[in-house]
């Protein structure tokens, strides 16, 4: 949706998205807190926006317009971030104040939270702790253990990221993502049944 862009909202994308929805009577969606492009040139990788009151106030805009337009809500994903940005605005509490001012939910990313601690030692247990939103989704995921890792989903969900899964609601649906080195179905159903991933 590349809802933290200046450049205007992509009139095709949207409409498809609203034919979908409405075909299949999806009653929420979701797409990531960044932005992809400037000026109709496009990055591959989502980028992070500032953490600054006239940020927040564009996201603000262009949450209303998309919202109203999809008529339903958009869920916004904290992304996995691998430098820092201008602002003072806390992380969790940009999203609190989008969901106050748009009543926009979380699709809480916890491997993305683990992500950035690696890259600029924000505790993901401070995020969580200040997030008052309402939580739509949980993504969990694993990633390759290196000093400075990327959100690769390549494998289970690691010790840290199940323990904050643990912080959270028990009531919040969870997508386990898993994008490289995939294991078949019939070795990823015993892995997902243990007593430390039962609720994915």
């Amino acid at each position: 949706m590349n809802i933290g862009s200046s450049d205007p909202l992509d009139q095709d994308y949207f409409e498809q998205v609203l034919a979908f929805a409405d075909r299949f009577a999806v009653t929420a969606v979701s797409d990531h807190l960044s932005w992809r492009s400037s000026h109709g040139r496009w990055s591959l990788s989502l980028l992070p926006l500032p953490r600054t009151d006239e940020a927040l106030e564009h996201v603000v805009a262009r949450m209303d317009e998309a919202q109203a337009f999809l008529r339903r809500s958009i869920a916004l994903e904290n992304i996995s971030q691998y430098s820092a940005v201008p602002g003072d605005i806390p992380p969790g509490e940009m999203f609190n104040q989008l969901h106050q001012r748009c009543g926009t939910p979380v699709h809480l990313d916890l491997n993305n939270l683990l992500v950035t601690e690696r890259w600029l030692g924000e505790a993901p247990e401070a995020f969580l702790d200040a997030l008052r939103a309402d939580i739509a989704w949980i993504h969990v995921a694993g990633h390759d253990d290196v000093p400075l890792p990327v959100d690769d989903h390549s494998c289970m969900p690691n010790t840290a990221c199940m323990k904050l899964l643990a912080r959270v609601a028990p009531s919040v649906p969870i997508i386990l993502e898993w994008d490289r080195h995939r294991p078949s179905l019939h070795a990823l159903l015993p892995a997902i049944s243990t007593a430390q991933v039962q609720r994915v």
